[in-house]
């Protein structure tokens, strides 16, 4: 995808390696339907709305892949998506429906997404299949019927939609649309999410040029803890906000708490 392969060849020219002029060209020839009309990206050319689809598809070119859409067209993907998505779906879908409707503030539209997640747990060990508890995804003739079970990455997807929604997964990325929690040139940015059943949400150890951070987010306050710092002075860390409230400096073992809103955590050498 072109995003992707834009993002390879910013990273091979920060690390000075030659880039093959090839990915420039694959790049800038790769094409993604868009319906003006409706305003939202169609599954594939010629689909028509109401079609049903498999699967999230459309729904992850906001996250994780992080394309450039408005909020309007994000929104328009999700709503369209949601009513003919097939209800047994594999595990992840639900989790990145819970991520998106998070990024554009439909709260209880996410909570709905990430509770259908644990309809996909058997017991007695609490494994995530990709299909509901119950069916049966790959059936032959042993008794009891073979399942195709996903241990791990299913798991991930959904346990992804807590973390990766409430706080969203830090992923390295040159430019980015709206999300809650993301790592751009610049800055770190949050933009926490808290849906009504989760009272209180803790990340430890996340890397950040070199200095280590632990968040904590309530349904009102953000904590952030600076608990190891890069050597450099000029690299030490700031908060900040809009440009009417003042930066918040970060340092070691001295938590900064404030109010549940938009923040972005760089360099003081940095301009936001």
């Amino acid at each position: 995808f072109f995003d992707s392969l834009n993002f390879s060849i910013d990273l091979a020219t920060d690390l000075q390696y030659q880039v093959p002029e090839t990915w420039k060209d694959v790049a800038s020839k790769l094409k993604l339907p868009f319906d003006s009309e409706i305003n939202y990206h169609p599954e594939y050319e010629n689909y028509f709305v109401g079609e049903k689809v498999k699967q999230a598809d459309v729904v992850l070119l906001g996250y994780p892949l992080m394309f450039q859409m408005t909020p309007k067209q994000r929104r328009n993907d999700l709503l369209i998506y949601e009513l003919v998505t097939d209800p047994d779906g594999p595990a992840m879908t639900w989790s990145m429906f819970s991520i998106g409707f998070m990024e554009i503030k439909q709260i209880d539209a996410a909570e709905t997404q990430l509770k259908k997640c644990f309809a996909n747990i058997t017991e007695p060990f609490k494994v995530t299949d990709h299909v509901p508890a119950g069916a049966c995804s790959l059936c032959l003739s042993s008794s009891p019927p073979l399942r195709v079970t996903d241990h791990v990455p299913a798991g991930g997807r959904q346990s992804g939609s807590v973390t990766d929604g409430e706080a969203e997964q830090i992923r390295k990325e040159k430019k980015g649309s709206g999300g809650a929690y993301k790592i751009n040139k610049q800055s770190l940015d949050l933009d926490p999410v808290v849906t009504d059943e989760i009272t209180h949400l803790q990340i430890t150890g996340v890397s950040y040029l070199g200095n280590k951070l632990n968040f904590t987010f309530t349904k009102s306050v953000t904590t952030v803890e600076l608990t190891s710092a890069h050597g450099n002075p000029k690299d030490s860390l700031v908060i900040s906000f809009d440009q009417l409230t003042p930066d918040l400096p970060l340092y070691i073992g001295q938590p900064v708490s404030f109010p549940m809103k938009a923040a972005h955590i760089h360099t003081k050498s940095t301009c936001v």
